[in-house]
């Protein structure tokens, strides 16, 4: 697994620019705990194709601020969801969340 986050690698993709990279961390960081929460509630009830979703938004969300570990964390959630395994989808949204508070903790930093 990679990096929890790879400050170097995002900044490269965003040119050097710390501005953006401050502005797109705070996008991410707040718009992420609803996403979790739709999840959470794809879980409770049943829905396979909105956890799949919430999943995938997440995973992108993730790869694009080069943090690795939460965007393969989204994507089990991601396979999981597409493939209707709710219960398994279970124990990988708790990883999930997991990962994005050792993110959101990092971050804060």
């Amino acid at each position: 697994m990679g990096e929890i986050f790879d400050r170097a690698a995002f900044l490269e993709r965003i040119d050097g620019d710390e501005d953006l990279l401050e502005e797109l961390l705070k996008t991410f960081l707040e718009h992420t705990p609803h996403q979790l929460q739709e999840i959470h509630q794809a879980l409770e009830a049943g829905d396979a194709l909105r956890l799949q979703e919430q999943a995938h938004s997440i995973k992108g969300a993730a790869a694009s601020i080069s943090a690795e570990v939460l965007r393969e964390a989204a994507w089990q959630v991601e396979l999981a969801g597409k493939n209707g395994e709710i219960d398994r989808a279970r124990s990988l949204v708790a990883a999930l969340s997991h990962e994005f508070d050792r993110l959101q903790e990092l971050l804060s930093i």
